[in-house]
């Protein structure tokens, strides 16, 4: 698997499981500060999507920090929120290139909310879904998550709090889910609880995440999924779909003597 994590998520995609189903007043108090923590404060984030509300799309990094605010304190959340600056977060988040991938999100999502364009399913896997498509075929925004993933990837090796798993989902039954994961040169079958999954609109049989493990404190770990895209299937897709579209030369016809 060569996969690439989405780089924007809804910023309001874990608030039901961080709050327990309870208030979500501390999540969202939590999350301002992480912001500012790591510099998304002041990146315009916010798309209107008319009688639809509003929706702010959320660098991964964010939500990282935010499971660790909310299992177990700030002071390592911020600790978490500094190595992705240190990893070069804040450098791309202001970037020129950044902010066009923003906007290409925000306006592609905000046709998904037209009247002739809503269709059924779940919204998040719809979401989801546009943006993979986005990463699959748009260069701008595959460049961004690559770049996205490699500061991740960078956090993962300078803390070994954190570690990130490539994965792909067998199968959802109720509230359990089979998954594969990557853990270094072998596969592992693993069970997950599938809400993990469902709140990032993982669904389908074969989707690909990652699964990102956090482990502060002894005796206490906990998970975060997010939704990537395999770059391995998408460029043998297209280079299926190139062979498909080639049409052969026609054969010279034979002189007859």
């Amino acid at each position: 698997m060569n996969p690439i994590e989405l780089p924007l998520l809804p910023a309001t995609t874990f608030d039901p499981i961080l709050s327990g189903g309870g208030s979500k007043d501390a999540v969202q108090k939590l999350r301002k500060e992480l912001r500012k923590e790591l510099g998304t404060d002041d990146v315009d984030t916010f798309w209107s999507f008319g009688r639809h509300g509003t929706v702010n799309l959320e660098p991964s990094p964010l939500f990282n920090c935010l499971v660790t605010g909310t299992h177990w304190d700030r002071k390592r959340a911020q600790h978490l929120a500094r190595a992705y600056n240190d990893a070069g977060f804040r450098k791309l988040i202001h970037s020129a290139s950044f902010k066009k991938a923003i906007k290409i999100a925000g306006e592609t999502l905000k046709a998904l909310y037209r009247p002739a364009s809503m269709g059924g399913g779940e919204p998040m896997a719809t979401i989801v879904g546009a943006l993979s498509d986005l990463i699959a075929n748009d260069v701008q925004l595959r460049a961004v998550a690559q770049e996205m993933t490699e500061i991740n990837r960078k956090v993962d090796e300078s803390l070994p709090e954190v570690r990130r798993y490539a994965g792909q989902l067998v199968r959802i039954d109720g509230d359990e889910a089979l998954v594969t994961l990557e853990i270094g040169d072998r596969e592992e079958l693993r069970m997950l609880h599938a809400d993990l999954l469902r709140a990032t609109g993982i669904v389908e049989e074969g989707a690909s995440f990652v699964l990102n493990e956090m482990n502060w404190t002894p005796g206490l770990k906990s998970s975060m999924v997010m939704p990537a895209v395999d770059l391995d299937v998408v460029d043998a897709q297209r280079e299926q779909r190139l062979s498909d579209a080639e049409t052969p030369l026609p054969r010279p016809v034979e002189e007859v003597s």
